[in-house]
């Protein structure tokens, strides 16, 4: 009875589809006006337009545009119950003899049997005319399933000479019908053919619509015709630009919520340029969920900055540009540390960091010597810098909920506090018995509240 379930089980369906050829671009590019030297930027663009953002200021750059017919083949095939193969190939129709033609293929598998099946899958791309086979690349790849069988996928780019595996020998003129072949649990198959016809001549590349050059640090725009059953080369049509030449340069965020604050503030529906950035003197970024802050550094005329309850792990040295900032809230984030360009900040008056999981604080946070007010609240800080006590110009300063067994002793440099608040911490009695004396002593009118 189970041997003839098996049997059941096996072999359920089988489905190939071969697909219409469809047009594809790559976009070449090099420094110089020639082809034999480009590089590829992009490819299996169906999209007659490109945006070439990486670019340098001033430099020149020729561009061509490669057009592949390319037609697409797939096969799956279900062997058991909740177990799928699958594989695709994008291969060209047509290929030029002695230059090289990408191949895209896709493999699927699906396993959701009780069985543990991993392993190592064989892969290869093979040619036939007639009774002869010839692979022209083959590779292997290790699969393994998470514990929910979710289906694997895996996809590959190969640039291959097809006119030298043709039947009628190396770089000669001819035929080729084009597989792909698979192997994955000791069984595999075949995706239906593509017959690709090698010629000795190519077909003219798309023509050029447009080309911008480059007048703000942003992109240089490629738009181009569309063209139908072709495969070009590239060394047709050469058209040129140049890196952005003027104008203020668009500031880069990485983070998207970042900007759409920013452009909010600033009542832009356009990206913001670094001359933008000098508008802002007040952002409240607070609670939008941020987590990078880079592209901020360029607001060099804040003075009131709020990025409270958002969920920044780190601030990058660059903040310390923001020199003109007399008040920040960066509360209520997961921070552990600040960076040592902190102390740049000297301009600032008040600061509020509490509710961040803080272990250290720089040695620079000495120089912001125009705090009148500091609260730090629910760190994990076991220390604070000596430095502290060049902060001679602060009236309240409160540490809680933090575990610290002692304080800086320059903290008696501190004459002008009117109030001061320690509580929830692990201080030492070296602290009660030295240094809240010297506090006391120093700040006779202070509201002072001291518990363990």
């Amino acid at each position: 009875m189970l041997k003839h379930l098996m049997l059941l089980l096996i072999i359920i369906l089988s489905v190939s589809v071969s697909q219409s050829a469809t047009t594809y671009y790559e976009v070449w590019r090099n420094t110089i006006d020639d082809p034999t030297t480009a590089g590829r930027i992009a490819q299996w663009l169906t999209a007659t337009n490109y945006d070439d953002y990486d670019v340098v200021d001033g430099q020149h750059y020729y561009y061509w545009i490669r057009a592949l017919s390319c037609e697409k083949t797939e096969k799956y095939q279900v062997v058991a119950v909740g177990v799928i193969y699958g594989a695709s190939m994008l291969i060209p129709v047509r290929a030029k003899n002695e230059y090289f033609s990408p191949i895209k293929t896709t493999t699927y598998l699906k396993y959701n049997t009780s069985l543990n099946v991993n392993g190592i899958m064989s892969c290869s791309i093979r040619e036939s005319d007639g009774p002869l086979w010839q692979t022209y690349e083959s590779w292997e790849t290790s699969i393994v399933f998470n514990p929910a069988k979710d289906p694997v996928e895996r996809e590959w780019t190969h640039d291959i000479d097809i006119s030298y595996h043709a039947i009628f020998g190396p770089w000669q003129i001819g035929d080729a019908e084009v597989y792909f072949r698979y192997n994955f649990d000791g069984r595999g198959f075949a995706t239906d053919n593509v017959d690709v016809t090698i010629h000795e001549t190519s077909d003219p590349g798309p023509t050029w619509q447009s080309i911008s050059q480059g007048e703000i640090s942003d992109k240089i725009h490629l738009s181009w015709n569309s063209t139908t059953d072709i495969c070009s080369e590239i060394d047709y049509n050469t058209l040129s630009a140049e890196g952005w030449t003027g104008g203020s340069p668009y500031v880069y965020f990485a983070d998207a919520n970042l900007k759409s604050v920013i452009k909010q503030a600033l009542g832009m529906a356009t990206d913001p340029t670094e001359n933008d950035m000098l508008i802002l003197t007040d952002l409240d970024a607070g609670n939008k969920s941020i987590t990078d802050i880079a592209g901020l550094e360029y607001a060099i005329n804040l003075t009131t900055l709020n990025l409270s309850g958002n969920q920044l792990t780190s601030i990058p040295e660059s903040f310390g540009n923001l020199t003109n900032l007399t008040e920040l809230s960066i509360y209520n984030n997961p921070l552990t540390n600040l960076p040592e360009s902190f102390g740049n900040l000297t301009n600032l008056t008040g600061l509020l960091i509490y509710r961040n999981p803080l272990t250290t604080i720089p040695e620079s946070f000495g120089n912001l010597t125009n705090l009148t007010g500091l609260y730090i609240e629910g760190t994990q800080l076991t220390s604070l810098p000596e430095s502290l006590g060049n902060l001679t110009n602060l009236t309240e300063l409160y540490i809680l909920t933090t575990p610290l067994t002692s304080l800086p002793e320059s903290l008696g440099n501190l004459t002008n506090l009117m109030g001061l608040y320690i509580d929830g911490n692990q201080l030492n009695t070296d602290f009660y018995c030295n240094l809240l004396p010297v506090i006391f002593a120093n700040n006779p009118t202070a509201d002072i509240q001291c518990n363990p």
